[in-house]
């Protein structure tokens, strides 16, 4: 019984054990930093560009607007400290970053799908239109 006990506790304490950690943590270099920061002030700029057709569009679609300008300038504010300090992407402000970039994605996708939705919707609306009117001239047609 006791070389079962003795035995199980071994296996356990073996299992139990946490490794060492033996890989350093490697934080991104300062010309990765930069590329990303290019590309995330070019993804804003999409981003912005989205926004005033989204503004001109009006409607539901329109109603979102002052969110998202709120992400963008917070964004844009966030970019312009990391520009003049990349290290500080290693902390919290590459998180906030990160964060931003997801918001303008979800805003982007949201617009967009919105905005077929309602294209799909007037298109609808236009054949609908265009057949009543196509029907409504063949039944005068035939009236005389």
């Amino acid at each position: 019984m006791w070389r079962w006990l003795v035995v199980t506790l071994l296996l356990c304490s073996g299992v139990a054990n946490p490794q060492q950690q033996t890989e350093e943590r490697r934080f991104p270099a300062k010309d990765q930093i930069q590329l990303l920061l290019t590309q995330s002030e070019r993804a804003f700029d999409t981003y912005e560009q989205v926004m005033e057709q989204e503004t001109q569009a009006g409607g539901k679609i329109a109603q979102a607007v002052p969110r998202d300008r709120e992400v963008l300038t917070a964004a844009r504010d966030l970019l312009a400290r990391l520009k003049k300090s990349p290290d500080g992407f290693n902390g919290p402000a590459g998180f906030l970053l990160v964060g931003n970039l997801d918001d303008a994605t979800r805003n982007m996708s949201v617009c967009m799908g919105q905005a077929g939705m309602e294209s799909g919707l007037q298109g609808v609306l236009a054949r609908i239109i265009h057949e009543k009117w196509s029907l409504s001239v063949i039944v005068r047609m035939s009236d005389m």
